[in-house]
Formats: C-alpha cells, structure tokens, sequence
C-alpha cells in the first residue's frame, strides 16, 4: 500500500486514490497551532474524497497526542494540519514504527511554517489537495539533537534563549523576528560555546545547524540547503554584539543572510557543545534544554508529499 511518483500537472485524475494507492488516510487537525483554520482542512477532505480517497479527519488534544497518532494510525499517509513544531511531534511518532511507514503530508497552518516553504507548498485548500492527489513524494532527511528528532534546525544561544523565554501568545502575535528583536532590547548576555565537529574546534556565542533553507517562514537562511536532500549546514558567529544580531535581522529580512559576512558556515554530519554556563537550546521553534548539544544525521527517511520546483525555487535533488 504505498504512494505512487506521480508526475505532476494540473489534472490530478490519475490521483493516489485510484488503481495505485488505497487506504485510509488520517488528517490530523491541531486546534492550538497558530493560524487553525478548520475550514481548511474540511475544503482538502472534501476535495479528496471527491476523488475516492477514504479521508478521516481527527483532532489531537494536548502535548504529545499527533505524535501518538502518527505512530498508531492505520493509515496509508497521515496529514498534518498543524506548525512545524506539530510536524515535528509527528515525525518522532512516525520514526518509532515498523517499516514501511505511512506518507507523512503537511498542511501549513502553524505561525511560520517554515517545512511548507521548503516542500514548496501552495497554500490554496485546492492546490493543496491536488498535490496530495498527484502523489509526488521524496525522502524527506532528518536530525537528530541529543537523539530527538528535528526536521528544520537545532540551535543554542541567543536563537534558543528566544524560543524559551518569549510567551507563544507573543509568537502568534508578532511572529518570530518581532520577538527577537524585543529579547534583543531586553539584554541577552551572550557566552562562548566550544563548537566540536570532525575537523575543528572552536568558540561561537551563536550556533545553528540547519536542515533547512529557511528560517521564521520564507525568510531563506542558507541558499544550498534543504530538507528534501542529504546534508546539514552549521552556521555560527563568533562575536554577538547588538549591532551584529540587528545587522543579521536587516540581512535575512532582505535575503541577504545567505550571503552575509557576518556568520561562518561549513558543511555537518556531527556537532558537538560545551559551555561553561548553561546556555538554551531549541529544536524547530520549541525550547529543547540546556548545552550540552550533539547534533547528527538520522539514520532514517521519512517520505513525504512535495510541491512544485518553482515554488521551493530549485530543483529536487535526485
């Protein structure tokens, strides 16, 4: 039971849900994401439906419930209605199944959804439903921070300092560089971490291991990575000050961070921080703990429903 490549077009009529595919498939609604909208997700089971599918709408209820979900569901492919911190839950659900594992969809409607952006989603109910129906999946690669899984990015410093201390009412008010801006003026102290990989050690006040192009939404972090291939990027900057991080703030709003002087980049299979004091950590938006951080490759896959070319802005990798 498993989810043909479709090619993509602008008929879904040879959908997932005729001849190939069959099965039941979940979608699960998170009420508490940022931007639930029900409509949305009713609009996507209703289109499917019209093409066959046997869609089953369910709505978690708490902590941890749509990673248990996701790894109870008789389900052919589970749909995530839900942020990227939903997603993440569901993909630490889906890591703890027997093979072969259901495909894993994403419903953007968190407050930054930066997953969507990198799946090159649409966010029209019936553009989205049709790449559902089409069928077209990828190997969607991930991290792993002191064994936990992430899909986008782990970080330590002032990036998870933030992510810890700002109330997510906050967060859904004013997104996620708004509220960097406001730790900013409250007076983050900045400390060295020993940054150990295969070939170097060294000190960083900011450490980002990224799986992601993107960081807070479309905002594009690194211009060669994605989620959809294999790889990480570790970015770091050595001084902190204020000017820095406001400089870094002016360059991501201008897409300009991928090119910036500011920060160091290099490629990572494995990451290692220390730190004298204890310093925050983060995993896709949530607050993880304190250093010490090892961060490294999954071993694992996860399919999952991709988009167009187009919208991620490059090609998927082979």
């Amino acid at each position: 039971m498993r989810i043909g490549r479709a090619a993509g077009g602008s008929d879904p009529s040879s959908d997932v849900c005729s001849g190939q595919f069959s099965g039941r498939i979940v979608v699960v609604a998170n009420p508490g994401a940022g931007k639930h909208d029900r409509n949305t997700i009713n609009l996507i089971a209703e289109r499917m439906r019209r093409h066959e599918c046997h869609v089953e709408v369910v709505e978690s209820h708490g902590a941890g419930h749509i990673g248990e979900i996701a790894r109870t569901a008789d389900a052919a492919a589970i749909l995530i209605a839900g942020g990227d911190g939903s997603i993440n839950e569901a993909v630490g659900g889906l890591l703890k199944r027997s093979r072969p594992l259901p495909v894993l969809g994403v419903i953007p409607q968190g407050t930054a959804n930066v997953l969507g952006h990198d799946l090159g989603l649409p966010r029209r109910p019936s553009d989205l439903a049709d790449v559902f129906l089409r069928g077209r999946i990828h190997p969607l690669h991930i991290g792993l921070a002191n064994g936990n899984p992430f899909i986008l990015m782990a970080s330590a410093g002032f990036d998870a300092e933030v992510v810890g201390r700002v109330d997510k009412r906050l967060k859904k008010l004013v997104g996620r560089l708004a509220y960097a801006a406001i730790k900013v003026a409250s007076g983050y102290k900045n400390y060295d971490m020993e940054v150990t990989t295969r070939d170097s050690k060294f000190l960083a006040k900011l450490v980002i291991v990224t799986n992601s192009r993107f960081y807070g939404g479309k905002f594009v972090m690194d211009n060669e990575t994605s989620v959809l291939a294999p790889g990480m990027k570790l970015i770091f900057a050595r001084d902190l000050s204020i000017l820095t991080l406001i400089t870094l703030a002016a360059e991501l709003l201008m897409g300009k961070l991928g090119d910036s002087s500011l920060v160091e980049r290099m490629p990572a299979r494995g990451v290692q921080l220390r730190s004298q004091r204890e310093i925050a950590t983060q995993i896709d938006g949530d607050q993880l703990g304190t250093t010490p951080l090892e961060v490294s490759e999954c071993p694992e896959t996860i399919e999952v429903f991709v988009g167009s070319d187009k919208q991620r802005g490059f090609a998927l990798p082979a």
